[in-house]
């Protein structure tokens, strides 16, 4: 399309010209147009020379290895000095290739370790786009790099398809050989002076008195956790999950049940109740949804029928807050219970088998050996097993 576009401009301005300036035609125009139009030409050529000369993978390329830019000038120079045109074309294009091929075969030899980063990056982020955000480079840029990487390899890196981006079966070995290089490097500049932990409410007030870490309720989507984790958002996060990922660490660290909660004085309930009865009631439950599910039909062992769903809310707490006083019924994790029986809730057993919340320590494997984050992940640990 750029090349039919450009051809199309060449056409019609050659054409445009001839009509207006030919001798022979009867069109005649003032001295000042003729002038005017005399300079299409010139002007066609430079809006096609200049992007092949200064642009280089969609950036603005100035430096001494712009073989375009070196041939440019030095045709530039030649033609004012010899006003030979054939002269200048030959020598011009011979020293172009000559710097091109040589600075290739430059870059073939030397290998410039910033691609790597960007690279793994792409790798682990499966996107250019949030690489480019993560190192704080333009798109561009880090598509340059994969390209020069390509080339200094002699393969491809990457295929996409649509939107999606995978790495080939060359890329993984070549990851899983710089990776370890990559961890190294980082975690001897490491030296963090506080971790960030996304953790659910019912973990995460467990871990109020672990000094220099940072604790923010968990994200609402899977993905977004993977996605900090990987973008070092975040450096660790706790919390069950439906999908794994080889990028990950995943260590079942505590599990739990959902236990039901009601106001103590609820009108029909008392420290037990059937089925039928459950299903008769109001429900609080919250907006979360896992897998096209909601957490009690999510964990129930038994397929249930369709409950009556009163109220949404977006955490465990403020359901224990829309229970207290009305006739709702809700389901916290058991680690919510001693916050519901001081807000004077009652706790009771679910008529209903429902599977544990596996809660589970998940990490980047890049921190697997880093003494720091192994500490972190122990004083998590003892703290959710003495709790």
């Amino acid at each position: 399309m750029i090349w039919l576009t450009i051809i199309l401009m060449t056409v019609i301005i050659f054409i445009s010209r001839y009509i207006f300036i030919e001798p022979k035609l009867p069109l005649r125009l003032n001295p000042g147009m003729v002038k005017f139009l005399s300079y299409s030409a010139p002007a066609v050529l430079t809006a096609i020379l200049a992007p092949i000369v200064f642009i280089h993978d969609n950036t603005l390329h100035l430096n001494l290895d712009n073989s375009y830019l070196i041939g440019a000038v030095f045709a530039v120079l030649l033609i004012l000095i010899t006003r030979n045109t054939l002269l200048t074309a030959v020598l011009s294009m011979l020293l172009f290739f000559l710097v091109h091929y040589t600075a290739e075969a430059i870059v073939m030899h030397v290998f410039d370790m910033n691609l790597i980063k960007p690279f793994a990056k792409v790798y682990e982020l499966n996107s250019i786009t949030k690489t480019a955000e993560l190192l704080n480079v333009s798109q561009p840029a880090i598509s340059g790099a994969i390209k020069r990487l390509e080339t200094y390899l002699g393969y491809p890196l990457f295929i996409r398809s649509g939107r999606k981006l995978s790495p080939t079966p060359n890329a993984q070995t070549f990851y899983s050989q710089v990776s370890t290089v990559l961890e190294i490097v980082d975690n001897a500049l490491g030296n963090k002076e506080h971790f960030i932990v996304y953790a659910p409410e019912s973990i995460l007030l467990k871990l109020s008195g672990i000094h220099d870490i940072q604790l923010i309720e968990s994200s609402d989507s899977e993905d977004d956790t993977f996605n900090d984790l990987r973008m070092r958002k975040i450096d660790l996060a706790i919390d069950n999950v439906t999908q794994q990922d080889n990028s990950f660490c995943f260590e079942l660290v505590r599990k739990e049940h959902l236990k039901l909660v009601c106001c103590k004085n609820h009108p029909t309930v008392a420290d037990s109740i059937t089925m039928e009865h459950y299903l008769q009631l109001g429900h609080v439950a919250m907006k979360l949804v896992r897998n096209n599910m909601r957490a009690v039909e999510y964990f129930a062992k038994t397929a249930l029928k369709a409950r009556d769903i009163r109220v949404q809310v977006s955490s465990p707490a403020n359901m224990m807050l829309a229970v207290q006083n009305s006739d709702y019924i809700a389901a916290i994790p058991e680690g919510l219970c001693h916050i519901a029986d001081s807000l004077g809730l009652k706790v009771i057993e679910p008529p209903f088998t429902m599977k544990p919340i596996d809660f589970h320590l998940i990490y980047h494997k890049r921190y697997l050996k880093d003494k720091g984050h192994q500490q972190l992940r122990e004083t998590i640990k003892n703290k959710l097993i003495n709790f």
